[in-house]
């Protein structure tokens, strides 16, 4: 097994196809496949089962993921131990984002980055399936680090490092009655039609757990905060929003309540810093309140 077979394997798995692992690893669809098969033969398994949509990992394939794992995260380890001698601050880093950073300014991060460290690498991985897929990653090693708004206490191998707190708020339209009042209830909220980001999100966890067990379901579930201002502004319902969110929205009317969202920055406890990852780390902790 050559490394490079294993990093095409593990890319199909993370992408769920040929395609997308191509574009992840810089590579022709044609390069990927090809070093697939050779995989399948040294190893006399199928890895995958092919569709037309998609690559479903067949038994074998998930027998050798974690091991290609391991073995991939070594080679990146001694990559770093050889900068390191040489003084140099070099890799990939990857970071999974939240659809709202609040006042953590990723651009300027990212350009603060290319200039001071060139030979750093910044992988932005976006999720629609909450903070639990982004920590699971970091847990995997798939991710380095995740922006993460935490839903309950973490597993214990993952450390949360606090970046900012920002208020929630109520989202209503202007002529809602909610608009007129200085501060909202979320409990208040139970019998009115109410527009949710989908469950596992910790924002959704938060409004939930404040509306109480026997509130009804949301009337809509959207994982996009656009569309969610779009549906309060024709009335579907109301929303409770981290207050950064609704940049855009000044049509709407927000409400302060008790709420606070916090936006933490997830790690391995257990994954000795590299060299890159620490100035990365860094660089997320400087930016996140320069943001106005």
């Amino acid at each position: 097994m050559e490394i490079g077979q294993l990093r095409c394997f593990a890319a199909v798995v993370d992408t769920g196809t040929f395609t997308a692992a191509a574009r992840q690893v810089r590579l022709g669809q044609s390069a990927v496949s090809a070093s697939i098969a050779q995989l399948e033969r040294q190893l006399g398994s199928r890895l995958f089962e092919r569709t037309r949509t998609s690559a479903v990992l067949t038994a074998a394939g998930k027998a050798l993921l974690p091991h290609a794992r391991a073995l991939l995260a070594e080679e990146q380890r001694a990559r770093e131990a050889v900068d390191a001698v040489e003084g140099r601050v070099a890799g990939t880093v990857s970071i999974g984002l939240t659809l709202v950073t609040g006042r953590v300014d990723v651009t300027a991060m990212l350009i603060e980055l290319r200039d001071r460290h060139p030979d750093v690498q910044v992988q932005l991985v976006q999720s629609l399936t909450g903070p639990a897929a982004h920590i699971t990653a970091v847990r995997e090693g798939r991710l380095d680090m995740a922006l993460v708004t935490p839903v309950g206490a973490p597993p214990r191998d993952i450390t949360l490092h606090t970046l900012l707190t920002e208020p929630m708020v109520v989202l209503c339209r202007g002529d809602d009655p909610l608009a007129r009042r200085r501060k909202v209830d979320v409990e208040d909220l139970t019998n009115r039609p109410y527009l949710a980001l989908p469950a596992g999100w910790g924002v959704r966890a938060m409004v939930d757990a404040a509306r109480g067990p026997d509130a009804p379901p949301p009337v809509v579930e959207v994982a996009e905060y656009t569309l969610l201002g779009e549906l309060v502004a024709a009335g579907v319902g109301v929303a409770v929003v981290p207050r950064p969110s609704f940049a855009g929205f000044g049509h709407l009317s927000v409400v302060p309540t008790d709420l606070t969202w916090r936006l933490c920055l997830a790690e391995h406890a257990a994954r000795p810093p590299t060299a890159a990852r620490a100035v990365v780390a860094d660089a997320v902790r400087r930016h996140a309140h320069s943001v106005p």
